[in-house]
């Protein structure tokens, strides 16, 4: 499964508990968030750099959506074009909050049905 983190621009470090938010198939990711092979980041070792060097920017308190994507998930996805590592999606943590939430709501009447 892809994991879904909401990382501020001022971290410097991962913090499981409060940075990871979802977890999805890389499909979903794919289908739902529009992840694309270009957005990879850095890999899974290493820190994303996030500063940007405007301090207009840096210190707007903003946040990130990354997507930590594992070599099993890629390979069980058969997703080949995908690397290992973390992706910076260009979306903020609202537009993917409400992404994820209205497709769990498709999911919940499809059910229901």
């Amino acid at each position: 499964m892809a994991e879904i983190w909401y990382v501020g621009i001022t971290e410097t470090e991962f913090n499981e508990k409060e940075q990871k938010i979802h977890v999805i198939p890389l499909r979903a990711c794919i289908e739902l968030l529009d992840l694309r092979p270009r957005y990879l980041t850095c890999n899974l070792d290493e820190f994303p750099k996030l500063q940007t060097g405007d301090p207009l920017v840096d210190g707007s308190g903003y946040i990130y959506v990354l997507i930590k994507l594992t070599q099993e998930e890629i390979d069980s996805e058969k997703e080949g074009s995908f690397r290992e590592g973390f992706y910076k999606l260009p979306k903020t943590v609202v537009e993917t909050g409400n992404i994820l939430r209205e497709a769990n709501e498709k999911e919940r009447k499809r059910r229901e049905n």
